[in-house]
């Protein structure tokens, strides 16, 4: 509750109210159940007091409009007593005597509705004023009662703040503990980060009816990732460190080697630069589905140049827009190319992912403007968790469809007639 210094100075002048033995307050503290029933008892010995003294100004005075008031004021008595009985149900010190009380004034206001309703003598009243001396002795008695309350309350008091204080002091050592457990499973956790680990495996089945093989080698030691693989199709080699990339990749007779390079998250900026069959660089604005100013949209923008047959002739400008629904995808794309063979491409993607071991797919629809020219591509991958593993895969191509916008050595490496393809191998690999 609010402070209030008038009600507490009342409550303190009535003795409800007293503090603690250093003679402080603190309102600020959360009262324990023993305050409350100390609390209400104290105000019930000070109404009982009250009404004591007012039946005896009553009977002093003879006044039969007094009389009343008294016995209205006993009246209000007995019903407050029936709630503190209940109250303090709990606290045998002050039972017994509230039941005493009790008895003592149901038999005054007997008493007194009897003087109320005919004329007695003076020594009828002063038999009364008896009963009422007999029950401020029961007050007295009573606040006897809540001094062995009170000094109950204090020393569970103490205990309670003993034991807080042992807890406090078992809490920062179990704190201390806990501090240095985490900093060893930190040590542990970077040890285990950077522990070298290998793994190395290949695969052999049918790839388009023709017998197809791959080898590849991952590893990983102090922050840095190393990835390759060799396939009838070509080679590629990868590494990564934070947002650092070198690779370089050979397929269908073009070969590639690239650096790029990531800053920042969430909203990253992108620099590529390589050499194909000429040098070029992109310079592109990434937004990621995680972290980024929007969660789930998927974005980028960029510009790129390149050299051909020593001049800087080439240029490329473009940007894709995406939202990432769960395991799916969708991405719209523009790209504009500038060179010896120009060409403007709009893009169309679904790329999804399943929880079924490792399962994906994507489907792809580009449209050449000015050209008429289209076509379209999908593709499905699955490789299961097991050890020996199956790989199937299929991919469809139907029209011509630009390979990679975004590089300037792989833009047309999908340029194809329609065809299907079925891959099916079976691999092995080792971990160490």
């Amino acid at each position: 509750m609010p402070a209030n210094l008038e009600s507490i100075r009342f409550l303190y002048e009535k003795g409800i109210v007293q503090g603690y033995p250093d003679g402080t307050f603190r309102g600020r503290e959360y009262m324990t159940r023993y305050q409350v029933a100390a609390m209400l008892y104290r105000t019930y010995l000070v109404f009982a007091d009250d009404v004591a003294k007012r039946v005896r100004e009553a009977l002093a005075q003879d006044s039969q409009a007094r009389l009343e008031e008294a016995l209205a004021a006993i009246s209000d008595l007995q019903e407050a007593l029936k709630i503190v009985q209940e109250a303090l149900e709990d606290y045998p010190e002050v039972k017994a005597g509230l039941e005493e009380t009790r008895k003592n004034v149901e038999g005054l206001a007997e008493e007194l509705a009897q003087v109320s309703s005919q004329m007695v003598t003076r020594e009828e009243i002063g038999e009364l004023l008896g009963s009422v001396g007999a029950l401020e002795n029961l007050i007295k008695r009573g606040e006897a009662d809540l001094r062995t309350l009170q000094a109950r309350v204090n020393a569970l008091e103490q205990v309670i703040r003993d034991l807080e204080g042992r807890t406090q002091a078992a809490q920062g050592e179990l704190n201390k503990k806990v501090f240095e457990l985490g900093g060893r499973v930190d040590t542990l956790e970077k040890k285990g980060k950077n522990a070298p680990r290998l793994t190395v495996g290949g695969s052999v089945g049918l790839s388009d009816g023709q017998p197809d093989g791959e080898v590849f080698v991952q590893g990983e030691a102090n922050g840095v990732r190393l990835t390759g693989r060799l396939s009838q199709a070509g080679v590629q080699v990868r590494a990564e460190q934070g947002g650092l990339a070198l690779e370089h990749r050979s397929q269908n007779g073009v070969a590639e080697s690239r650096g790029d390079l990531k800053a920042f998250e969430g909203v990253a900026l992108k620099l590529s630069a390589g050499y194909g069959d000429s040098a070029f660089g992109v310079a592109s604005v990434v937004h990621e589905p995680d972290g980024g100013l929007v969660p789930g949209l998927v974005a980028e923008g960029g510009v790129g140049a390149g050299f051909h047959e020593g001049n800087l002739s080439r240029n490329l400008l473009f940007a894709r827009v995406g939202y990432r629904f769960g395991n799916l995808t969708p991405t719209l794309g523009y790209y504009r190319y500038q060179g010896e063979e120009p060409y403007s491409l709009l893009e169309g993607r679904l790329d999804w992912k399943a929880d079924f071991g490792s399962l994906g797919g994507y489907y792809r629809l580009v449209a050449f403007p000015g050209s008429g020219t289209q076509g379209s591509e999908w593709g499905v991958q699955f490789q299961s968790n097991s050890n020996p593993f199956l790989e199937l895969g299929f991919k469809g191509v139907d029209g011509l469809v630009a390979g990679e916008p975004g590089s300037f050595s792989f833009r047309y490496q999908n340029a194809t007639a329609s065809r299907t393809d079925f891959t099916v191998r079976v691999g092995y690999k080792l971990g160490f």
